[in-house]
């Protein structure tokens, strides 16, 4: 069979078979314009529309637009077969069958040029252009081919009889099968082609849904056999390959429920339809009938023209073309010089078929200069000659009647052994491609593995054609290359050809129904023995008899020895590795064609990163590279080796070795350290892996915590630190460390660490005012240890315990008190020393003790001054009084005392209750002082309270102070306001107490949301209780106001997580939830640049915010007083802010030009100015906080407070400045580069 067609891409994209109006861009503007000519259309605004439709449905579509064209000009188009609309039309749909469709299928395009002189070819024509797509179904090149091969289809067989549609039906539903009485070879293959390209799409959407993996070309071999027998008789043949819950979706999803063969239809008209065919069509069968299995799906597949060449296409031949042959011969003449030589066509016979080695036979025919470079110089005019020669021989010996084995070679011109294989080729010449020069150069340019050394040394080229030839496909069962397996299986058909169909012919078989392509096929495929048995059902048994007694072999010879091959003597080996060291495990493979490693961990895939690389050297050793290696890397590593033949393994087990922790520098024995100060234990340990250390007190393992924090060396660094803040008593003991890393463990020594502390006045006693007769208290606070000795001196004399003087000493708060019942002016008055002692020092404070004699009357009057106690218990004087000096003090007491304490509130008292209680910045209780001016109490009272330095500078600092000249006439009022503003309970408290204990001092605090009494000062009580009584009113004070009731309180978009917890807690966000990606927007739109959030967890923070926003929100009448802003800060910073707050003494390091207080801003962009990067990693950090901005003015950098009834001062645009931390709710912590 000569000139047969080319199938190439017979498995065509899956889309070819489907009409699309639009084929290549210069037919379909080309078709356009002869169409706008042929109907005058350039004027026309909707002449797009027409010739659209016109291309699309045919001329019969012009009557819709009969109105819109010129009478004469319709008349024409639409009767005139011969027309130019005709003419033009045709020819789009002509070009269109080989753009649009053979551009993919080459072997149609070739159909349609073999086809083109038959009768039918033009009414094909004429009805596309008539008709447009109306016939061609959904598969154009199905439709074509039908019409063409059937030449008895008219118009009637479309439109009255409908016999085309019968047939379609039937052959689209049963494929090849159902046209039973179709012998020609040659027609049923190019129709099995069209029927493939029909059937594709369908089957393999079909396969896809039903969940049918493509494995071992399931799906090509499916298209075969649903385009041979149809839909369910062709998916049967592949029943056994597909899981049965997946077939029986299968089976429910396919167009058919049954065989449609036709019998309803009109298939009796098929043989009239199939009438001789005008066209000799002897070459079209000598392509298409080509093993089908072949043509895998493959991207850029060669051409498989004359897959069936001539019988001796694999035989070596020197006589190849004429032209080729002779210019060969004139260049080896040339290079040789050889022109007059007697012996030159000998040696040129010789050269052409053995290669240059034949030279040597020839050596003294030639002069010594000649011949050494031509035997010696790879690159000389002789090599390059045969070279030359040889590669025009293979593409016209070989190639001229195998279009694809020349593609082929085309296509691996420029492959890195291409050269090589020619370089053996003029080297040995013939040598070495066995019987069949094809198979052989197919399988060294395929195999870029193989070199000289496989002919020679290793004779693993001829393992590797003993395996491949007697066994076929099957025998590489590793070669998962869809392109490189079709080429294989094309040189392979070529191989078998000739023997095959000798043995057929040898052992009387006939070639019925296409019995020996598809004995070659499958011999190809499986090899001998199972190939044969493929179509064992199709030959008389005697007949097979004879053929398996003739075939070649007898058993499998897969061919283990062109496997991969392990180069070392076993495959299992050990090795060892120190922890944190490098290692490399290799192994060296070897094999026809260059294996493909995998490298396996505990017999799962290996993955690779930074530290685990597989790398790989040139001659076949696979590398795989371990760096600083983990305990967790220690198991059995698998490298295992692929070619095309199949795989070995090879196995090593590594094992991390340890080193047993020693110690370098050892804990001191014993240590002394200061209470209060800072205790460091230094440990020097190694070890590998770095060793883990645990701290022990006597037997109590330390855990880290505030006061406690240990140190890991990292690095090269061997140095374990404990250190303890604020060493206390309790922290007195023997000290130890356990080391310990895998390789074992041991404990250092013991240090014993002694507490001592000189001793000091924490509060140092204070002089006493005392009145004759009362009792003196002195109160100190000490520290110390061991717990200091205390004794108090009178006057420089050792004051003991006796009747009227008590010494006592609290341990639990160290305070030491000394109380003298009765003082006395002459006994007691004077100096009063405390002095403390231990064995690591001393101290002593001195203060004064004096004793207030009442004041008495130096003058009698000339009218008796009377005391007139009125039915309200308040003093009353006449006015003719005269008073001591004493009294005259009294009197001017208000305004002194104003200009004493600068904690005075003179405002209403409303006003000084928003000024302490209330005061969103620094809140305080407030102190309300009740006193009559005209009472000598009240002089009493200041002396010995409100002028005492220490009680004076405490109220300064700590209370805001209110006072109230109470008179009989202004009570009730007072009571009125007290009421109104404090609450009844505070007022009650006041109208209790007896006028006799006046003047007072009443401490106001805030408890759950109501304002109730502290303590009551009264003039009686010695300085010391007093002291100690404003002390316990600001600190419940300050307790209440830390922890507010909550109930009730909105806790809207605040975690409440975390409760428990009283210090700051870190809970990172994962990167796939909502909240990662609502916090990650709210970062302006740089959620990229983020590396991590951490979301804040503080009780205390909490409470505290949400209590100054309810006063914020009551106080201005509504709720939007807070917004989201963000701080950027250096990054150690951040941690100082989340364990200590927002620091009111860091105040003014960054800037104060809007206000002395924090600053935060809505702009992420200007707090980045802000975040300092960590060096060693370039990350940053900004906090994302609620601010608590309340009512807002313009700042300025003379602001140190926040302006009366404004929360916070503002920069005008985008930054906010507070002055509290407790207006901070830090919500999360941003960590980003």
């Amino acid at each position: 069979m000569e000139k047969p067609w080319s199938t190439t891409s017979v498995t065509a994209r899956a889309d070819a078979g489907k009409l699309d109006n639009v084929g290549d861009d210069e037919v379909l503007k080309s078709a356009k314009d002869e169409i706008i000519r042929a109907l005058d259309l350039e004027e026309y605004e909707i002449k797009d529309t027409i010739i659209n439709d016109l291309l699309e449905n045919g001329r019969q579509s012009l009557s819709k637009y009969e109105k819109y064209l010129l009478p004469d000009v319709y008349e024409a188009a639409i009767n005139e077969n011969h027309g130019k609309l005709m003419k033009y039309l045709k020819k789009y749909s002509e070009q269109q069958w080989e753009v649009k469709y053979g551009s993919s299928n080459q072997w149609f395009i070739l159909f349609l040029k073999e086809y083109k002189d038959a009768v039918n070819y033009d009414s094909v024509l004429k009805r596309a252009a008539e008709y447009g797509n109306k016939y061609l179904k959904d598969c154009p090149i199905l439709s074509i081919v039908l019409q063409l091969l059937f030449e008895g289809i008219d118009d009637t067989c479309m439109d009255e009889t409908n016999v085309f549609n019968d047939l379609w039906c039937t052959i689209t539903d049963n494929g090849l099968k159902s046209i039973g009485n179709f012998s020609d070879n040659k027609k049923r293959s190019v129709l099995f082609q069209a029927l493939r390209e029909y059937y594709r799409p369908k089957l393999f959407e079909l396969l896809e849904k039903s969940q049918v993996k493509d494995k071992d070309s399931l799906y090509e071999l499916a298209l075969d056999n649903v385009a041979e027998y149809g839909w369910l008789q062709g998916l049967q043949a592949v029943r056994k390959r597909i899981i049965p819950i997946f077939f029986e979706t299968l089976l429910e999803n396919i167009p058919v429920s049954g065989d449609t063969s036709g019998k309803s239809g009109k298939l009796d008209l098929i043989e009239y339809l199939v009438k001789a065919v005008v066209v000799q069509l002897d070459e079209l069968i000598s392509q298409i009938t080509t093993d089908h299995n072949i043509q895998k799906t493959m991207e850029k597949p060669w051409s498989t023209t004359s897959a069936t060449a001539r019988a001796d296409a694999g035989e070596p031949a020197i006589d190849v073309d004429d032209e080729v042959l002779k210019s060969a011969k004139n260049e080896i003449i040339c290079a040789l010089r050889l022109e007059k030589h007697k012996e030159k066509d000998k040696i040129i016979n010789d050269l052409l078929q053995n290669g240059r080695q034949s030279l040597s036979n020839h050596k003294v025919e030639f002069a010594p200069k000649v011949y050494t470079a031509a035997i010696n110089e790879n690159n000389g005019q002789l090599m390059k000659s045969l070279k030359k020669y040889l590669e025009r021989q293979w593409k016209i010996k070989y190639g001229s009647s195998n279009q694809w084995f020349k593609l082929f070679l085309e296509e691996y011109k420029d492959a890195v052994n291409y050269d090589s294989v020619l370089n053996r080729t003029a080297e040995y010449g013939h040598k070495y491609l066995k019987d069949c020069p094809i198979l052989s150069i197919v399988l060294q340019l395929l195999f870029e593995g193989i070199d000289d050394k496989f002919f020679d040394e290793t004779n693993a080229f001829n393992d590797l054609w003993c395996t491949i030839t007697n066994n076929g496909l099957k025998s590489i069962e590793n070669f998962s290359n869809n392109k490189k397996q079709s080429v294989l299986l094309q040189a392979l058909r070529e191989y078998y050809r000739p023997k095959l169909v000798k043995l057929l012919e040898i052992s009387e078989i006939q070639d019925e129904d296409n019995l020996y392509e598809s004995a070659l096929n499958n011999v190809a495929k499986y090899g001998w023995l199972q190939g044969l048995q493929k179509v064992e059902e199709r030959i008389i048994v005697r007949h097979y008899d004879t053929l398996r007694a003739k075939i070649l072999v007898f058993g499998n010879t897969s061919g283990k020895s062109v496997q991969p091959k392990v180069e070392a003597p076993v495959l299992v080996n050990d090795q060892t590795c120190m922890f944190g060291q490098d290692t490399q495990i290799l192994w060296k493979f070897s094999g026809i064609g260059k294996p493909r490693v995998t490298w396996f961990f505990n017999g799962q895939p290996l993955p690779t990163n930074d530290r685990l690389q597989v790398t790989e050297a040139d001659d076949g050793t696979s590398i795989l590279s371990i760096r600083q290696a983990e305990l967790g890397d220690q198991g059995v590593y698998t490298a295992r080796a692929i070619n095309a033949f199949g795989e070995v393994e090879a196995q090593t087990a590594l094992k991390i070795d340890c080193i047993k922790p020693f110690i370098k520098a050892n804990l001191n024995t014993a240590l002394e350290v200061t209470k209060g100060a800072t205790l460091t234990l230094e440990i020097v340990a190694s070890g590998t892996p770095k060793p883990h250390i645990i701290w022990m007190k006597g037997n109590d393992e330390l855990t880290s915590n505030d006061r406690i924090q240990v140190t890991t060396p990292i690095g090269n660094d061997d140095k374990y630190t404990l250190t303890i803040l604020n060493v206390q008593p309790e922290d007195q003991g023997e000290y130890s460390a356990m080391i310990s890393n895998v390789g074992g463990s041991l404990q250092s020594d013991k240090c014993k660490v002694i507490v001592s502390k000189s001793p000091m006045f924490i509060v140092k006693p204070t002089t006493q005012k005392v009145r004759q007769g009362e009792t003196a208290v002195f109160v100190s606070n000490v520290d110390g240890y061991p717990t200091p000795i205390i004794t108090w001196l009178l006057n420089g004399k050792l004051l003991t315990e006796k009747e009227g003087i008590e010494v006592q000493f609290y341990a639990t708060t160290d305070q030491a008190k000394l109380s003298i019942q009765n003082v006395d002016l002459e006994q007691h008055a004077g100096s009063i020393t405390c002095r403390v002692e231990n064995d690591y020092g001393e101290q002593e404070e001195t203060v004064r003790l004096d004793i207030l004699v009442a004041p008495k009357i130096t003058e009698d009057l000339p009218k008796q001054r009377e005391i007139v106690i009125t039915d309200t218990n308040m003093f009353s004087f006449d006015d003719n009084c005269k008073i001591s000096e004493q009294e005259q003090f009294c009197d001017s007491l208000p305004c002194e005392y104003t200009t004493t304490l600068t904690s005075l509130c003179q405002d209403s008292f409303d006003q000084a209750l928003t000024n302490s209680l209330f005061n969103s910045i620094d809140p305080r209780p407030l102190a309300v002082y009740i006193y009559n001016e005209q009472s000598p109490a009240t002089d009493i009272f200041n002396e010995l309270v409100l002028y005492s330095d220490s009680i004076n500078t405490y109220l300064s600092k700590q209370f805001i102070l209110w006072k109230w000249n109470l008179t009989k006439e202004n009570y009730q009022e007072f009571l009125t306001i007290v009421t109104t503003h404090a609450g009844e309970e505070v007022a009650a408290v006041i109208d209790s107490s007896p006028t006799e204990i006046y003047p007072l001092l009443i401490c106001l605090g805030f408890d759950r949301g109501q304002i109730k009494v502290e303590s009551i000062i009264q003039e009686i009580m010695s300085e010391s209780e007093i002291f100690a009584l404003l002390i316990q009113a600001r600190d419940a004070f300050d307790a209440r106001f830390d922890l507010p009731d909550t109930s009730g309180l909105s806790l809207r978009n605040i975690s409440t997580e975390n409760w428990s917890i009283p210090k700051s807690t870190l809970i990172q966000v994962s990167k796939e939830s909502d909240e990662f990606r609502r916090v990650g927007a709210d970062f302006d739109g740089g959620i990229s640049s983020i590396v991590r959030i951490d979301r804040i967890e503080n009780t205390i923070w909490l409470i505290q915010y949400l209590n100054q926003k309810q006063m914020i929100d009551a106080r201005l009448g509504h709720n939007d007083t807070e917004k989201l802003l963000f701080h950027g800060c250096p990054y150690a910073a951040a941690e100082q802010i989340l364990q200590q707050a927002f620091d009111h003494n860091r105040i003014g390091r960054n800037g104060t030009y809007f206000g002395h207080g924090f600053y935060f801003s809505s702009n992420r962009q200007v707090s980045d100015r802000y975040a300092v990067a960590n060096p060693s990693t370039g990350e940053k950090r900004i906090l994302m906080c609620r601010v608590l901005i309340g009512r807002s003015c313009e700042g300025n950098s003379t602001m140190r407070t926040c302006p009366s009834n404004y929360d916070s001062t503002t920069g005008g645009s985008n930054i906010y400045v507070v002055y509290s931390n407790r207006h901070v709710l830090p919500e999360y912590l941003i960590t980003y580069k």
